[in-house]
């Protein structure tokens, strides 16, 4: 049996691109790279480039890794994306993500979010995908928003967001 596919996740204007750890050692070193846009990495592509450099990291499926997010066209990097683990035993699995800040304001975030969510449920045991962020992170508001989740206040000024998986 082979590994399994983690190959791009490709929309209309954007491809989520498995980071490698090449790419985490460039972050880390603070090299640039042609390919990554001004304000990329964000400070949170910093912490996943961390963990992907670390030898204890390492999902047991690589299928749930981290991934650049990719504007195909002029195929510049401007954030990342990914979950934060394997599927808990209730079926639940967490993502972050982050888009520079140049990059914002333009459905880019919901794009990616919406299919990363599409994506989760071709996954072995996933049944809800949750986000958290603050109530005034309205730029993740809007995004995870436009990608179709749905919020709950959590209290101290934060929003968990769901999206159950399809029935059927």
């Amino acid at each position: 049996m082979g590994a399994p596919d983690v190959g791009p996740i490709v929309t209309a204007r954007l491809s989520l691109q498995p980071f490698t750890s090449a790419q985490a050692c460039d972050v880390l070193s603070g090299a640039r790279r042609p390919e990554w846009a001004e304000g990329y990495p964000t400070p949170g592509d910093v912490e996943v480039a961390t963990w992907v450099s670390n030898p204890r990291f390492g999902s047991p499926d690589a299928r749930f890794g981290p991934r650049t997010i990719v504007v195909r066209v002029p195929g510049l990097c401007i954030g990342g994306i990914g979950f934060h683990g394997v599927p808990r035993e209730d079926g639940t699995v967490e993502i972050g993500y982050g888009i520079a800040e140049e990059w914002r304001g333009q459905g880019l975030g919901s794009e990616a979010i919406a299919a990363f969510v599409a994506h989760a449920w071709s996954l072995p045991g996933v049944q809800r995908v949750i986000a958290t962020t603050e109530e005034d992170n309205t730029a993740s508001v809007h995004a995870l928003l436009g990608a179709g989740l749905v919020p709950t206040p959590l209290g101290g000024g934060s929003l968990r967001f769901l999206c159950e998986a399809p029935v059927g």
